[in-house]
């Protein structure tokens, strides 16, 4: 006797089309205490226009029936469903049948007379792999919101092309969704304009690896200059490249950006306090010793002779 979780089975819908009324009452009677929603068709073309109403999780179907036969509806189904489960119960067991039941991607067959245990391991295992993929959405659509609340931009990509993005990042850029970017972008490293004290594709030189420039460059200085297409004006941004992935021989990376724009305009507007002479827009008092500073620490450090004239004007 096998031990089957027949819990599972009440969150599935299942449609049973069979046209021998006899096997039909027995069956209907077996799957009724089991399965969740049951849908019951007599033919191939009942059994088609019941998938189409209801979109059940299973379809389980005899093979020879009049008006369209278990596989013509099949064959009908999968022209606009390829991942629906379909069972097929025959009298038949020739390589013909196997060879076009494996063409429409069906998941199994019972010969009948068939075997009730046999059935509803077929099913339980059937409604396990359903559990789990719904699981699997319900996971992506919570990770999707708890990315898309993130007020940083954030991407999957391999450097070339976007896997993933979430909400800030495509709103920053003006596109709908990921598919727009890598249609507007022959690549992801377009986005970084050439700009002095960032990093951008301009200082890669022949056969670089834009990781390693980016890990050669200094934690600190790992920013980025990227458009704000709301604003039509550029942004400084601290760049993060997280290795999440290898695919197909290639590395999939979290790039994470945090808005320095504010950070950075504060800087240079303290830097100018502090070097600059209010009157006359020249450097002060400040800047004479800082320069003063590194030439002789310079000096010093390299066991170098230097000059320097001062002149009062």
């Amino acid at each position: 006797m096998l031990n089957l979780d027949y819990e599972i089975l009440k969150n599935i819908s299942l449609l049973y089309v069979e046209d021998d009324i006899t096997v039909q009452e027995i069956f209907i009677k077996l799957l009724k205490k089991r399965v969740g929603k049951l849908y019951v068709a007599n033919n191939g073309q009942e059994g088609y226009d019941k998938y189409l109403e209801y979109k059940p999780d299973i379809i389980l179907t005899d093979i020879t029936m009049p008006k369209v036969t278990g596989l013509e509806m099949a064959k009908r189904i999968r022209a606009v469903d390829n991942d629906v489960a379909i069972f097929i119960t025959t009298a038949y067991n020739n390589s013909e049948f196997i060879s076009e039941s494996l063409y429409l991607n069906i998941c199994g067959y019972l010969v009948k007379p068939v075997n009730k245990n046999e059935l509803f391991s077929m099913l339980v295992g059937r409604a396990k792999f359903i559990a789990s993929q719904q699981q699997n959405i319900r996971n992506i659509k919570m990770l999707q919101s708890i990315i898309n609340a993130d007020t940083h931009m954030l991407a999957v990509t391999d450097l070339n092309s976007v896997i993933f993005a979430n909400k800030t990042f495509m709103n920053y850029l003006n596109i709908e969704n990921i598919q727009e970017f890598n249609e507007k972008y022959n690549s992801f490293l377009e986005l970084f304009i050439e700009q002095k004290n960032y990093i951008h594709k301009g200082l890669l030189k022949d056969n670089d690896n834009f990781m390693e420039l980016f890990l050669d460059t200094d934690i600190s200085k790992r920013n980025v200059m990227i458009f704000d297409f709301q604003r039509f004006t550029p942004k400084a941004f601290e760049f993060k490249l997280t290795p999440i992935d290898r695919v197909d021989n290639h590395d999939i990376y979290l790039a994470t950006f945090i808005d320095i724009s504010t950070t950075t305009l504060e800087n240079a507007q303290m830097k100018n306090k502090i070097y600059y002479d209010n009157l006359t827009g020249i450097y002060n008092r400040n800047k004479i010793d800082e320069v003063f500073s590194d030439v002789i620490a310079k000096a010093h450090r390299f066991d170098e002779i230097f000059s320097m004239i001062l002149m009062a004007i």
